[in-house]
């Protein structure tokens, strides 16, 4: 199982490359991304660190109470499961003229910038529409408009549940764009935050990132990087040999798509898919804030 084409794979590469603004979002979460296959409804182990709170070496370092040295555990590793409950897949005809050879051919940019947009919306709209009103139980913060003070005065909202710095500020695109818009760019770091949706450290944030496609009315959340957890795997296949290509491919991040190329055999036609499943679920909801206008 295997792609061999230069088309097929062209595409299904540089739809990975499109994707990279959404692997970015991913990234300031918990999450677990690899190429290992796995079925649709699959539960994911995604491991949930925590330092604790640090201790002095030495301080009670006696063999009774075994606390203030290496042996003494400050923190805590806990699974937090997801399922694979979303399978976004493109899916393309592939006529005579589109040859699968020639991978310059324009269909194939077609075909990736197509497949990216779809699988894109999917991934946002999987990780957006878990910020609802009620899922975001640390309440509501009002933000009428974005101004550095009103950035500002996010930190004490993410002070009175943790540390400022694990908290990431998600915003709408319009007030993200607003955020953007208060900077010069040596502050936020150049282009890339305008091209890939995230802003380190920001206000002493973990991250500030654009976040699409959230419910209606809120215009940002403030969650904990260890309070959304996201699994990615691609897609296990139960009988490879129907496809005359199939195979994953992969980013820098492990974050893989299954891209396939076979013929419907009802109609004769030749079909380019790309699909991946996702599971993501908030494990934090009561240290997680929604913002919204009034």
């Amino acid at each position: 199982m295997a792609l061999t084409s230069p088309g097929v794979i062209k595409a299904a590469n540089e739809i990975l490359v499109g994707l990279a603004p959404e692997v970015n979002v991913i990234k300031q979460f918990q999450f677990d991304i690899s190429d290992a296959v796995a079925d649709y409804g699959a539960k994911v182990r995604v491991a949930m660190i925590d330092g604790g709170t640090a201790e002095n070496y030495g301080a009670d370092n006696c063999a009774d109470t075994n606390t203030g040295n290496y042996g003494h555990t400050t923190g805590s590793l806990s699974d937090f499961f997801v399922t694979l409950d979303a399978q976004p897949k493109s899916t393309i005809k592939i006529t005579s003229t589109d040859v699968l050879e020639l991978p310059n051919n324009s269909f194939w940019a077609r075909a990736a910038e197509a497949g990216k947009n779809s699988i894109g919306k999917a991934i946002s709209q999987k990780i957006g529409g878990l910020f609802t009103t009620s899922n975001c139980a640390a309440g509501k913060i009002t933000m009428a408009t974005v101004t550095k003070n009103a950035l500002a005065k996010l930190r004490t909202n993410a002070a009175s549940k943790g540390r400022v710095a694990d908290y990431v500020l998600m915003l709408d695109p319009e007030y993200f764009a607003d955020a953007l818009s208060l900077f010069d760019s040596n502050v936020y770091g150049g282009s890339d935050p305008i091209q890939g949706g995230v802003v380190p450290n920001l206000y002493g944030f973990k991250s500030v990132v654009c976040g699409y496609d959230l419910p209606a009315g809120v215009k940002g959340v403030l969650v904990p990087s260890n309070g959304l957890a996201i699994a990615v795997r691609p897609v296990a296949i139960p009988d490879p040999a129907a496809y005359p290509e199939c195979g994953t491919v992969t980013d820098e991040n492990g974050f893989s798509l299954l891209a396939m190329r076979h013929t419907d055999f009802n109609t004769g036609a030749s079909l380019y898919n790309v699909t991946t499943l996702i599971g993501a679920d908030l494990a934090r909801k009561n240290e997680t804030f929604y913002i919204a206008a009034s």
